[in-house]
């Protein structure tokens, strides 16, 4: 089963979801996050738990991110939330991880929560790129392509 109280809740729905979500608190605190995220970012859900999701944004964004929440908050402008957008994450290396975010919202409890829906972009933007310039692709480039397959 999936424990008891909002966190039991927060894991059962990222077991049974599409395995991509991060779920986040009012304040932009990480409850819980997926297997998946974890091979996207390098983070296990330990070290991403209780912290800012801007930990998984790029330094630029990180910047503005609070901002962004803050002004939905008090506005209810939704500049992410039910549209989605691109932009890119970081990884624990430092290296950018270009992604498809889908935000939702939802209230449990009296308390608002927010769930992240990721969908790396990697493999997709490296796939464009050999269309759009094949003859820059690398023999290395192709080993690594063939990894993943």
């Amino acid at each position: 089963m999936h424990g008891h109280g909002p966190r039991g809740a927060y894991t059962f729905g990222l077991n049974h979801g599409a395995g991509r979500e991060i779920i986040i608190a009012e304040g932009c605190i990480i409850h819980s996050s997926s297997a998946a995220v974890e091979r996207v970012f390098g983070y296990s859900e330990h070290e991403v738990v209780s912290r800012n999701v801007r930990l998984l944004t790029s330094a630029d964004h990180r910047i503005r991110h609070d901002s962004y929440v803050e002004r939905y908050l008090t506005t209810s402008e939704r500049p992410i939330i039910g549209i989605g957008r691109v932009l890119v994450g970081q990884r624990t290396d430092g290296t950018g991880s270009p992604m498809e975010l889908s935000v939702g919202e939802a209230e449990r409890a009296a308390e608002r929560i927010f769930t992240g829906f990721i969908r790396d972009l990697t493999t997709q933007q490296r796939l464009e790129l050999r269309l759009v310039h094949p003859d820059h692709i690398t023999a290395a480039e192709l080993a690594v392509d063939r990894e993943v397959e």
